[in-house]
Parts: structure tokens; C-alpha cells; sequence
């Protein structure tokens, strides 16, 4: 995953992403037309808002996602997000879209701090 432009305040965020190619991710997703699994846009998002909080952070909870279109090996695709630090748990409402405007996905979760 390369993340490009990545800009955020303490609430609201947003970045490009491109998955390529050779991404592990793509092997067996499918041989004859690759395409991301779902399951990439949430981790990226997880990765990302771990980031900008400067915390390392896991999936605790899924509210709600939806998939909307496929996304395939580089494609550029626009990550927006809003973000809030709750006691005990990060609430994040994100949102993945083809440029202009095509939604791809759309994400409402809770991370929680990883301990070790």
C-alpha cells in the first residue's frame, strides 16, 4: 500500500492510496482479474488513522461497511475520514472514492490501543 497526500487535523482526514500490483493481497483474488478484498480498504484505514494518532491501534469494533465497486491493482482511490479519540476506543467514520465522486466503500468502526 502506498499512501500519498495524507493531510489531517484532529478530526478530519483524508489521503490517496494505491494498492500495486505485486501486493500479496491480490494473489488468488482473483487469477484472472485482480481485485482488492474488503477486507484491504478496512485494514488501510485502521493503518492510516493508527498513524495520524500517533497510537498503534487495532479493529475493535464494525458498526456498519459497505462495498460498493471493486477496486483493482493500481488504481488510485481517495480515502476521507473523520476521526474522534472516545475514552478507551477511536471512533472513525471513513470513506473510499474513485476520483470524482464514485463510491467505493464506506467504513464506521472503533479502534482500540494494542497493548502488549
Amino acid at each position: 500500500m502506498h499512501v500519498t497526500g495524507l493531510k489531517c487535523d484532529d478530526k478530519h482526514g483524508e489521503a490517496t492510496v494505491i494498492f500495486p500490483s505485486d501486493d500479496p493481497l491480490f494473489r488468488g483474488h482473483f487469477d484472472y482479474q485482480p481485485i482488492l478484498p474488503g477486507v484491504a480498504l478496512v485494514d488501510a484505514v485502521v493503518q492510516i488513522v493508527s498513524q495520524v494518532s500517533g497510537k498503534r491501534l487495532r479493529l475493535q469494533r464494525i458498526s456498519n461497511v459497505k462495498f460498493f465497486q471493486v477496486v483493482q491493482p493500481e488504481q488510485a482511490i481517495g480515502l476521507q475520514f473523520d476521526w474522534s479519540m472516545q475514552e478507551g476506543f477511536v471512533k472513525v467514520q471513513a470513506r473510499w472514492d474513485f476520483k470524482p465522486e464514485q463510491k467505493i466503500a464506506a467504513l464506521s468502526c472503533e479502534l482500540v490501543e494494542e497493548t502488549t
